[in-house]
């Protein structure tokens, strides 16, 4: 799971956690694709979550799949006018609301 906290962004799993540096101008970007692309979360909602636009995420994903996640280096970063604190209520709202969904069986 990749959520904002009040410490800023961090990817979770069954066995631990991972800060991400604030400085870091990859990682948020590929947290980004990975949660649309990866765990099947609807775009709309996770370009609002990391504070970009859908265009610029279809942007990244074509960029990312032709030549990998060194291109995502110093591309213009996430919507200004969106704060950190905005993205943290609104990945708070997306976790709540995945977290009631019930998860399809696995065959």
């Amino acid at each position: 799971m990749i959520d904002y906290t009040p410490e800023g962004l961090v990817l979770v799993g069954p066995e631990g956690r991972l800060l991400v540096p604030e400085q870091d101008d990859i990682t948020p970007k590929l947290a980004m694709l990975f949660e649309a692309q990866c765990e099947g979360r609807r775009v709309i909602d996770t370009v609002k979550k990391f504070g970009f636009t859908k265009q610029r995420y279809y942007q990244l994903l074509h960029l990312f799949q032709e030549k990998g996640a060194s291109v995502l280096y110093k591309i213009r970063n996430a919507d200004p006018k969106v704060t950190t604190e905005e993205r943290r209520k609104t990945s708070a709202r997306s976790s709540a609301i995945a977290s009631s969904i019930p998860m399809p069986r696995q065959r």
